[in-house]
């Protein structure tokens, strides 16, 4: 016989793992915590979209995922009541979305309990170096990365304002922090090891924490240039040098760019989260055309064989000038059209006529291109720009062999270029 018992017990927690938001986020996806649950401090965000509503589980720096849900947000009306509010969550990751960025889990409230957190303040030297000290560094590096360090963190939601974070280095010649344009910069010198010690001091707290950074020589390598690698047979495996420019939209990638040309290059989405656009790299990959009969000339599944870091302004020797939106659209269809980069005047605007859509048109509107992307909000940060003549860097590009589009590499203001940093982001 089964027998039934009205009650409201506690379920047994002493065995849950304590941890936190960016812990889990940071947890490769092959590691397999989808079994187990976690206790964490967290922030409940209630985001409503078009036709359904994702709840984001926070850490206290802002970083988080949403939950996974079946009723586009209905089966977690139950959160509504958490909306804005810092609590103690007890999640499991349920599993891993797949997008081009990369894995990333998604959760499953178990159990959220407003226990009306207050951060404690004693906590902040702590909680500053190790959110936002320590993850400004590698631990490995074959160049001078000339890295312009955070040196005073504020948090309105946790209550703190400019706690000062210092950094020394136990080998100078190896790692050193020099004052530029009013920034810390840290730079790499000789070949060897170093310690640097990241350290705050708030109210009547100091804590500080070590990373242990290796600099060694860059590997000697031969390589192709930019010309050389589009050039290249398709189906090449090719080494090549250039530097790192702004990002492509429709996959994980950026432009390769040196003084001879401009080539798109995938590349595996945590390798890509290591590169600055500015990097001097030598990359290694297969020359590719995406489709036979046509698409689009780049290199995919590069890997970095060297980064020799730097801040170097990618050159425009190779990008065409003097030419018209008619211009553009007047290209035939063929892969060797998709490595050009125009700079010109267009207007950049949302086609909402039928499946919302960038594109960049003549003042007149008779020459019309469509950009590639998977969804407008991929090009937000053109938002201030759209209705506006400006002048761009556009490229052509033709991954599905289905007729010429464009990519946006960046527009051109009075205060400088804003470039494009879906996938790889400024210094």
């Amino acid at each position: 016989a089964i027998s039934i018992e009205d009650t409201k017990a506690e379920f047994d927690k002493s065995w849950i793992t304590e941890t936190t938001v960016k812990a889990l986020l940071n947890t490769p996806v092959s590691e397999n915590v989808t079994s187990k649950l976690f206790k964490v401090t967290a922030t409940i965000v209630k985001a409503p979209g078009q036709g359904f509503v994702n709840y984001y589980v926070n850490d206290l720096d802002g970083t988080g995922t949403y939950v996974y849900t079946q009723c586009n947000g209905a089966d977690f009306a139950w959160l509504d009541e958490f909306d804005g509010k810092t609590c103690t969550v007890y999640i499991t990751p349920l599993n891993a979305k797949s997008a081009q960025a990369g894995c990333t889990f998604r959760f499953l409230p178990v159990l959220v309990l407003d226990e009306g957190f207050e951060f404690d303040l004693d906590e902040t030297a702590e909680f500053v170096v190790n959110y936002f000290g320590v993850t400004q560094f590698g631990t490995a590096y074959t160049g001078d990365p000339a890295i312009k360090l955070e040196t005073a963190i504020s948090s309105e939601t946790l209550g703190f304002t400019n706690a000062p974070l210092t950094f020394t280095s136990s080998n100078t010649e190896v790692v050193y922090f020099e004052e530029e344009d009013g920034n810390l910069v840290m730079h790499c010198g000789k070949a060897g090891k170093a310690t640097v010690t990241v350290s705050c001091v708030y109210g009547n707290k100091t804590y500080s924490k070590d990373v242990e950074v290796t600099v060694s020589e860059a590997e000697k390598v031969d390589y192709v240039s930019v010309s050389q690698a589009i050039a290249a047979e398709n189906g090449t495996v090719i080494t090549v040098k250039g530097i790192v420019g702004p990002s492509v939209v429709n996959k994980v990638g950026f432009y390769l760019i040196d003084e001879t040309g401009s080539i798109p290059v995938t590349m595996n989405a945590d390798l890509i989260a290591t590169l600055k656009i500015g990097y001097e790299v030598i990359l290694k990959g297969t020359k590719t055309v995406t489709k036979d009969g046509g698409g689009q000339i780049c290199i995919e599944n590069a890997e970095i064989v060297s980064n020799l870091y730097g801040n170097h302004d990618y050159s425009t020797a190779s990008f065409i000038t003097g030419k018209t939106m008619a211009d553009v659209v007047a290209l035939k269809d063929s892969a060797d059209e998709t490595t050009k980069v125009f700079v010109l005047e267009a207007v950049l605007e949302i086609d909402n006529s039928g499946y919302a859509i960038w594109v960049a048109r003549s003042e007149d509107g008779t020459s019309v291109i469509k950009f590639y992307h998977g969804s407008t909000g991929q090009y937000d940060w053109l938002n201030d720009y759209a209705g506006q003549k400006i002048t761009v860097e556009l490229a052509v590009c033709d991954w599905n062999a289905k007729g010429l589009k464009c990519c946006i590499l960046a527009v051109y203001t009075e205060d400088g270029k804003v470039l494009n940093e879906l996938h790889v982001k400024e210094q």
